[in-house]
């Protein structure tokens, strides 16, 4: 086999694994970065007010409050999240229960940076 055709096996198979983490990391960034008050905010409400409405609890639990609802959230190791009501009204915009998952874009937060 030619030295140039190895060569190129070789680095289109980098390029794919480097590919390949990159994208799990724009969807599943948490297990690098960690989880704090402010991304897990964002992830629970895109429009989350300056102060981070989120508080970290014992454990993997975090309390979060979004006009006048809060929610008791765990979030596992990958960055996603289930939160239920623990006070506060039940309506179309705060329901009994809620879940997502952590992404790049709420660690960057680029549409606050744009406003």
């Amino acid at each position: 086999m030619n030295l140039l055709l190895k060569f190129g096996i070789v680095l289109l198979i980098a390029f794919v694994v480097l590919a390949s983490f990159g994208l799990l990391f724009w969807a599943r960034p948490a297990p690098v970065l960690g989880v704090d008050a402010d991304s897990l905010a964002h992830s629970v409400d895109k429009n989350p007010p300056a102060d981070s409405p989120c508080v970290e609890g014992p454990g993997d639990d975090w309390t979060c409050s979004f006009g006048g609802t809060r929610y008791r959230v765990e979030v596992k190791w990958t960055g996603c999240w289930n939160g239920e009501r623990i006070s506060g009204r039940v309506n179309n915009y705060t329901p009994q229960e809620i879940s997502g998952c952590l992404d790049l874009q709420d660690y960057l937060r680029l549409e606050d940076a744009l406003n």
